[in-house]
């Protein structure tokens, strides 16, 4: 029931006040049969509305619900699962990381002898350019 109906107009009321304030009968009951006619347009009115409004609010709710229910949420258990495996992949990383490192080790030492080789071989190098260069300034002086 429309608020305005729980407020009814009183017709009898109105035409006596409107009759009792110097106003022509015949006026006052055509302003209040027009006034009760208004009452009941806008009670109907306000039904209209309001059965509009549940149905856009019940919408609203079947909506929201919806979307809800196709959210993917994770649950404790769907993150623990995730830290675990997680966990899984940084032990094989770790487990790769280390292999590198070992293959490094062995490549840079692979190298520090290439080097150290290397360095001798300069240094021989050298020393028979000094030695060649001593001879051939003894025997051309």
């Amino acid at each position: 029931m429309s608020t305005l109906a729980m407020n009814h107009f009183n017709v009898l009321d109105y035409v006596e006040e409107a009759e009792r304030l110097g106003v022509p009968n015949e006026v006052a009951k055509f302003q209040a049969r027009q006034m009760g006619q208004l009452e009941h347009v806008y009670a109907s009115n306000i039904d209209v509305i309001r059965k509009e409004i549940k149905e856009e609010i019940r919408d609203e709710r079947k909506e929201i619900k919806e979307e809800l229910l196709s959210k993917d949420f994770s649950t404790k258990q769907d993150v623990r699962e995730s830290e675990l495996r997680l966990q899984k992949e940084i032990e094989v990383v770790r487990k790769d990381i280390e292999v590198v490192r070992k293959d490094i080790g062995i490549e840079l030492e692979g190298v520090r002898k290439e080097i150290a080789q290397s360095m001798n071989k300069v240094v021989l190098w050298v020393a028979g350019l000094l030695v060649a260069t001593g001879l051939i300034q003894h025997f051309f002086k």
